[in-house]
């Protein structure tokens, strides 16, 4: 399975439209109705899905890479959900990296601060 899933509508839809299956995790209803909406508007809505889900209630082994967008507080209590990833998976954090872990390695950071992504694979 080539996907992504990811929290941002925006890269959903970049990703869609590179030709790449993806999949937009976010709680706020309101959010998910907007992203659906912007899919649709670029005739991507089938490429680009966004589900109205709690990201630890997610099952995430299907997919080959994560790209998350969560708060810097939020980060250590992402990584026992983020585990359940296959080995070998990438993940890209943005802004914020994950804390130390034996389960994801470091590849690279790409920017800093607010603009920052930290990207890694899943041992």
């Amino acid at each position: 399975m080539n996907d992504f899933t990811v929290e941002f509508v925006f890269d959903v839809i970049q990703c869609a439209s590179e030709g790449i299956a993806s999949t937009g995790v976010e709680l706020n209803s309101i959010l998910v109705a907007y992203s659906k909406y912007r899919a649709a508007r670029v005739g991507l809505g089938s490429t680009a899905k966004f589900r109205r889900r709690n990201i630890f209630h997610t099952d995430l082994k299907p997919y080959n890479t994560a790209v998350i967008f969560g708060a810097e507080n939020l980060m250590a209590d992402l990584l026992p959900k983020l585990t359940e990833m296959r080995s070998g998976t990438s993940l890209l954090a943005c802004r914020f990296p994950l804390p130390e872990s034996d389960q994801f390695k470091s590849v690279a950071q790409i920017g800093e601060g607010i603009d920052a992504v930290y990207v890694y694979k899943r041992t």
